[in-house]
């Protein structure tokens, strides 16, 4: 983990204060924090497992522990790239759907005045 606890709360507090700052960019920012400390604690339970004074049973332990942390690890990246897909879509969409153009499916029935084959 980092050894200062308060940085954290510096970083958010940063972020906070800039009102141009939207909420995902507060989330994104949160969730790398707390995958920096995932990984720190990662390196501490490998470590722990492969020590050869402790016993198996111990050693079995941080590593399921160890397996924990990885999974938590790896959705947290997995939401992190999502969110960052899905904010690049939406602003695809803003440049796409703009008010001046003509939908796709009026174009196409608009010759037919509504009339059935």
């Amino acid at each position: 983990m980092s050894d200062d606890p308060k940085q954290a709360e510096k970083l958010l507090s940063e972020l906070i204060q800039d009102p141009r700052v939207k909420s995902g960019a507060l989330k994104t920012a949160a969730r790398r924090e707390i995958l920096d400390n995932l990984v720190s604690l990662l390196a501490m339970a490998y470590k722990k497992s492969t020590n050869t004074k402790n016993s198996s049973a111990v050693r079995q332990r941080w590593v399921t522990i160890f397996g924990y942390l990885s999974q938590v690890s790896n959705r947290m990246v997995r939401d992190l790239e999502y969110e960052a897909l899905r904010s690049e879509l939406d602003e695809l969409k803003k440049k796409v759907l703009t008010k001046d153009v003509i939908r796709l499916r009026r174009t196409i029935y608009a010759p037919r005045n509504g009339a059935r084959r």
